[in-house]
């Protein structure tokens, strides 16, 4: 089965922000790069979890709850990675790239969420 692209996506992000992370400065390691990691793993968690529920009647809100879930998750990680740039732990560029993902996988949820809400099903 192809996996769907938010997933795909936010699994990439994930990757992503955790080599990020290893090159934060020493004091910010554990307190922010740890916030950031953990937020993205969230986000690909509840979005693996829309995925892998049967497309049943019964599983309609619970999907809806998990993107609700992701979505929360991703606007924690744009504050972060902003913070990170704000306090010189990334360049334009990362920050940049990043901010690229962010908004596609922002779209890719929206979309999902208005899917689910009207009846769709995977």
């Amino acid at each position: 089965m192809k996996e769907p692209k938010a997933y795909v996506d936010s699994y990439q992000l994930t990757i992503h922000l955790f080599h990020r992370t290893k090159n934060f400065p020493k004091q910010l390691r554990p307190t922010l790069g740890r916030s950031i990691e953990e937020e993205a793993l969230k986000l690909t968690q509840n979005l693996r979890k829309t995925f892998v529920l049967p497309n049943k009647e019964e599983n309609k809100l619970r999907k809806i709850n998990y993107l609700q879930e992701a979505s929360l998750s991703l606007d924690d990680l744009k504050v972060l990675i902003q913070m990170s740039y704000d306090l010189k732990a990334i360049n334009v560029a990362a920050l940049s790239e990043t901010t690229s993902l962010t908004r596609e996988i922002g779209k890719e949820i929206g979309g999902l969420l208005k899917h689910f809400k009207r009846g769709g099903e995977l």
